[in-house]
């Protein structure tokens, strides 16, 4: 957490001043290890907080060079922490699909995104082989079956082809389309996933908020960061990438946990709940880096769009 620290003093310091910079970031530090449930988890032998460390650094280097030109060390720093992130969790690797989906219509060069996209693959491909041959072939698990497993290498098929024909002019041409479209069809997804089981879709509705203001370990700490965002988005009108990757995080959050085989519960302990710490530094950085600048500094900030 220190790092993340460390990048936004780098990313304010510019714009506000070297002490302010200071105070900001260590403001930002003790905001994230005093969070009530990322303190709990500290403690506990999971993969949570490396896996929200590894998410958000893989957001962030994307983010670093696209404005540095599309840098490709950048890109391949975000790459490394990508396959970190994908080798957490088993649902993981399919998030990263969305990211390298914002990363077109960020338009990233055709050769920079098949590498990420190929290496993302043979990643997750390496993570299920293993999956398999420690749990056995036909493991059934809530999150992973070899049914699933077969279909995210699927979906990863296509989005490597769609990463290919991106730079074709019909494609090109049509990518606000293709992104309407895409955002339409997860809603849709989540739509029929609803109607399809209300009774998990409501369920999951009152334990997320039971488990996020009452007995999910969080304590004060989600309602400071929902206020922080509410503020967040009153006064910063322009979207960056963290804007866009946060769309999908929530849109991945509802869907995932319909697609799995029962209902979240209440307690700090549920998968979906510890999957919200991810939210953590990830809400920080977005607050520290660009609304205090906007505050303090008295300057729009910059977008990354």
């Amino acid at each position: 957490m220190a790092a993340v620290s460390y990048v936004i003093y780098i990313e304010i310091v510019e714009k506000i001043g070297h002490t302010k910079a200071i105070i900001v970031s260590i403001c930002s530090f003790l905001a994230v290890v005093t969070a009530n449930i990322f303190f709990l988890l500290m403690y506990l032998p999971l993969s949570n907080l490396i896996a929200a460390c590894s998410m958000f650094f893989t957001v962030y280097f994307i983010y670093r060079s696209y404005k540095d030109n599309y840098s490709l060390p950048m890109l391949m720093v975000s790459l490394f922490f990508a396959l970190c992130f994908i080798w957490t969790r088993s649902e993981n690797g399919l998030f990263i699909l969305m990211v390298i989906f914002v990363m077109t219509q960020l338009k990233f060069d055709k050769k920079s995104a098949t590498i990420y996209s190929l290496v993302s693959f043979g990643a997750i491909g390496l993570w299920y082989m293993r999956f398999f041959l420690v749990a056995g072939r036909f493991s059934e698990g809530d999150f992973l079956t070899i049914d699933k497993a077969l279909l995210v290498l699927g979906v990863y098929a296509v989005m490597i082809v769609y990463v290919l024909i991106s730079d074709k002019k019909l494609v090109a041409n049509n990518a606000k389309t293709i992104k309407i479209l895409y955002y339409v069809g997860l809603v849709l997804a989540l739509a029929v996933l609803i109607l399809m089981d209300l009774d998990k879709a409501e369920t999951n509705l009152q334990v997320t908020i039971t488990n996020l203001f009452r007995t999910g370990g969080w304590g004060f700490s989600m309602v400071f960061l929902i206020l922080s965002m509410l503020i967040y988005y009153y006064y910063v009108d322009e979207w960056d990438v963290f804007d866009k990757v946060l769309v999908n995080f929530i849109l991945f959050y509802m869907l995932i946990y319909m697609l799995r085989g029962h209902s979240l519960r209440v307690g700090y302990g549920d998968s979906g709940n510890r999957y919200l710490t991810y939210l953590i530094p990830y809400f920080v950085f977005m607050f520290s880096t660009r609304l205090i600048p906007l505050i303090v500094g008295k300057n729009k900030p910059k977008s990354a769009k």
